[in-house]
């Protein structure tokens, strides 16, 4: 053999499956390596090493599991490779999210959910809607956390057809197992919380009717108590969300160059649209004490949050006005806007005077006008008033005015881009 004998020759050894097999034998290991060795290890750890989620039913399934290239984590949208788990027991642990039913068609699905291809996708989530509505409830509970999962990538997805889809999926699964759901409810408030404030009708009118469905108007208190329940965690999330830039959201099918951009703009948005919803949700007992007892609720709602008065994108900016509108139009929540007037009224009139997407006046005016109405009030309790919009002026504005009249006059130049009907009304006395 020429090969052999140059090998030889220069000291290389052929491989041998012979001695590989030696060596797994004296060290105690037998058996094939291969992808079918690793078949059985999720149960394994799970049964070798302890674990909260007997007692804590699906808390456990806030932490993404691993995939066969990596851990995907991240909060929200933002769902990042990182290295793979170093050890085998921490890599089984995190498989032990995944489904390990004996449906597998179930299990195929899933898996295919989370394709890169669109098509791929949209066909998974509608078998899996008829599958949750087919199968028997044991079957679909084993499953949750794994869709779950999928629901959390799927949220984000650049294609409004997909987060529909997924909306409409995640509904029907909370229709058929209540009582599993409500348990995993905090793991996916974030992501459903942002569908249902979707920039886009279709999926926002689908996530909204999925809630509703779950938790029906017809028992009183139910969609606040499931708020209030849930407020914690999503002040968290959009906490986190909006600290996140374009290159955190970066995917690997982003083929264009828009993508990421887009991807970013939508969770930014739909995450401030998300704390609308808080307040708007709960009652007002529950809205006051959120606002006095959360520091990072308080920290978004007077410094956080109005930087994005002047972004580039029309759709931020309308989020911020209608938060701004929101929290005025609360009396619960009116002397919050009071004490932090300084903060909430230079960035909303600055950007807001000068945003030229004509969609946007409306909501613009309605946001400035009811922050100037609570200037001029005070609170509604009364036993807090800042005198007249002239104290509003001289205490908190006055040193700004030089950039909120250029843009003002600006605007009126331009005929408020076509909104005139809006703003000139709203200028007058």
């Amino acid at each position: 053999d020429l090969g052999g004998a140059q090998r030889r020759a220069k000291g290389i050894k052929s491989s041998s499956s012979g001695a590989a097999s030696a060596m797994l034998a004296s060290q105690g290991l037998t058996g094939m390596i291969g992808f079918g060795a690793f078949a059985d290890v999720g149960p394994v750890a799970a049964a070798a090493a302890p674990s909260s989620s007997s007692s804590s039913g699906f808390g456990a399934m806030t932490t993404a599991p691993t995939s066969v290239r990596g851990i995907r984590s991240g909060v929200g949208a933002a769902a990042t490779v990182t290295a793979a788990a170093p050890t085998v027991a921490a890599t089984a642990a995190a498989f032990t999210k995944f489904y390990e039913g004996d449906d597998s068609e179930l299990r195929q699905n899933l898996n295919k959910a989370v394709k890169r291809d669109k098509v791929t996708r949209l066909r998974a989530l509608k078998q899996l809607q008829t599958i949750f509505k087919d199968r028997p409830r044991p079957v679909i509970v084993a499953a949750l956390p794994h869709f779950i999962y999928c629901f959390k990538i799927l949220h984000s997805d650049n294609d409004r057809r997909v987060r529909e889809s997924a909306a409409r999926t995640l509904g029907v699964l909370a229709v058929t197992i209540k009582k599993a759901f409500s348990k995993a409810l905090r793991s996916v408030a974030l992501p459903w919380w942002c569908s249902m404030n979707d920039p886009a009708r279709e999926v926002a009118s689908t996530a909204k009717r999925a809630f509703f469905e779950a938790f029906p108007a017809e028992k009183p208190g139910k969609q606040a108590e499931v708020s209030a329940f849930c407020a914690d965690a999503l002040v968290r999330g959009v906490a986190a969300n909006l600290k996140l830039k374009e290159e955190d959201l970066r995917e690997p099918t982003d083929a264009r160059k828009g993508d990421t951009a887009q991807r970013h703009a939508r969770l930014i948005g739909s995450s401030i649209r998300v704390l609308s919803s808080v307040l708007l949700m709960t009652d007002d007992a529950t809205a006051s004490e959120l606002l006095s007892d959360n520091a990072q609720l308080q920290d978004l709602l007077s410094k956080t949050v109005w930087k994005h008065c002047a972004s580039s994108i029309p759709d931020i900016r309308a989020a911020c006005y209608r938060l701004a509108y929101n929290l005025c139009a609360r009396a619960c929540l009116v002397r919050f806007v009071t004490v932090h007037l300084k903060a909430i009224a230079k960035p909303l009139l600055k950007g807001g005077f000068r945003d030229d997407a004509g969609l946007n006046q409306r909501s613009m005016w309605d946001a400035v006008l009811s922050v100037l109405h609570v200037a001029v009030s005070g609170s509604s309790s009364g036993s807090s008033r800042t005198g007249s919009t002239a104290v509003l002026w001289d205490t908190h504005l006055k040193s700004h005015r030089k950039s909120i009249f250029p843009s003002l006059f600006q605007s009126a130049r331009e005929g408020f881009y076509g909104s005139g009907s809006v703003a000139y009304p709203s200028m007058l006395p």
